[in-house]
């Protein structure tokens, strides 16, 4: 998603509320191009209002990628105010994260052995994992590029269990039979990540054929959700 804009702090008197606005803004998008223009400004704004709201918005929106920047600037902003929203926005975003959760789940990039560009069919391997675990209930995902310092203090204050997951996909292979390929996710502790084991599905689309990208992603989706089935049964990874 395109970076959301925010106004710049020019210097202007009133331009501090066309700020504040902008966070009020940004805080009601539910969007994940809110959460760097809203820590920019927490970061450098010289507003001790604009600061605030825009702290308030980064509780609002809830996501847990902004954990990193709230902290950063707890520990360095000395205005009281700014401070008290800085800390009910860390709390409101702990409270989502680990409502109901007993896992914390990390997604590596994917390792594509086929034809199909990684971001697209990490996309497709990506969702349909976290579809199921959703389904599945207990499953909190992490952000991606969570610092390991934020991945341990949530697993460690939460008690959580951690599992960080890399999900390999072979070759397509086209036969009469369709389209076959496998899927190897190997599972590891998190943040540690230390390898605790393996899984590995294979499948067929009966009829796909080569440049099918509908029953390329058909399969993919349907053994990704497999793995994560697998994952939530074993009782070695619960």
């Amino acid at each position: 998603m395109e970076r959301l804009k925010f106004p710049p702090a020019n210097g202007l008197p009133d331009d501090y509320r066309v700020r504040t606005q902008a966070a009020l803004s940004l805080g009601g998008t539910n969007a994940d191009g809110a959460i760097a223009p809203l820590c920019d400004s927490l970061q450098a704004d010289p507003n001790e209002t604009v600061r605030s709201t825009s702290a308030a918005a980064l509780g609002r929106l809830k996501r847990p990628s902004s954990v990193d920047c709230l902290r950063a600037r707890l520990s360095s902003e000395r205005a009281d105010s700014v401070r008290v929203q800085i800390q009910k926005a860390i709390d409101a975003i702990g409270a989502a994260v680990v409502s109901g959760a007993k896992y914390y789940v990390a997604l590596a990039p994917i390792t594509n052995n086929t034809d199909r560009s990684r971001d697209d069919g990490q996309r497709v391997i990506h969702e349909a994992i976290k579809a199921k675990l959703g389904e599945v209930g207990g499953y909190q995902m992490a952000p991606p590029n969570e610092s390991a310092a934020a991945a341990g203090a949530a697993v460690t204050k939460y008690n959580l269990k951690g599992w960080y997951l890399s999900v390999v996909v072979e070759r397509f292979e086209y036969t009469g039979a369709g389209l076959r390929v496998k899927l190897r996710m190997s599972v590891s502790t998190y943040p540690g990540k230390d390898i605790k084991g393996s899984l590995d599905n294979a499948g067929t689309n009966p009829g796909a054929q080569p440049g099918d990208v509908g029953g390329q992603d058909a399969l993919l989706t349907a053994l990704a959700r497999a793995l994560a089935q697998q994952l939530s049964q074993e009782s070695k990874f619960r």
